[in-house]
């Protein structure tokens, strides 16, 4: 209980496990949009998700399906593919928290900054419907982050890690030209 000297990490993390709750309730609803009832039967059927590759229509989403084909060997249950989710998103939480820590950022605006993302419509359709490959992408995008941040920490010259973090953040989440870090 240590960890949790700060009433800002409690919320946090209340928020994650509330969140997270959420998620795995949304199941017990009847899908919505046509993509998870197309996913989800062809899921249960036995046929697979989609392998993320579509070069007519330009679509190169490697290993888009690789959760939901591994969650559909087990079960083909909605609860069964929103706990995955779940487990997502309390990865990319975990991710998200430890990253600003190791940048120093203030506990509440952590907090505040993580709620304002994971109540995004965006982010929570992405989490709460069976197709979107975004969310493990999300994760490993993150995972990949703070990897690499615990990497260049350990070397003795940190202007190769802010400019090697830098170029990550530019070309991987700030595609577009307007949102360019200068």
């Amino acid at each position: 209980m240590s960890r949790f000297k700060n009433g800002w990490d409690v919320a946090f993390w209340a928020f994650v496990a509330v969140y997270a709750f959420c998620i795995v309730y949304k199941s017990s609803m009847p899908l919505m949009s046509g993509d998870d009832i197309s996913f989800f039967m062809s899921l249960r059927d036995g046929s697979g998700a989609w392998h993320g590759l579509d070069f007519d229509y330009k679509r190169f989403f490697p290993l888009a399906g690789w959760n939901l084909n591994l969650i559909a060997s087990i079960s083909t249950s909605p609860y069964a593919f929103m706990i995955g989710n779940a487990l997502v998103f309390v990865i990319v939480s975990g991710c998200y928290y430890a990253l600003a820590r190791s940048f120093g950022a203030n506990k509440a605006l952590i907090f505040v900054s993580f709620v304002i993302f994971a109540l995004s419509v965006g982010y929570v359709k992405i989490i709460t419907q069976i197709p979107f490959p975004e969310n493990t992408q999300i994760m490993f995008l993150l995972l990949f982050l703070l990897c690499a941040q615990r990497v260049f920490t350990k070397m003795k010259n940190s202007d190769i890690y802010i400019s090697y973090l830098r170029s990550c953040l530019e070309t991987r989440l700030f595609t577009s030209k307007k949102f360019r870090l200068h």
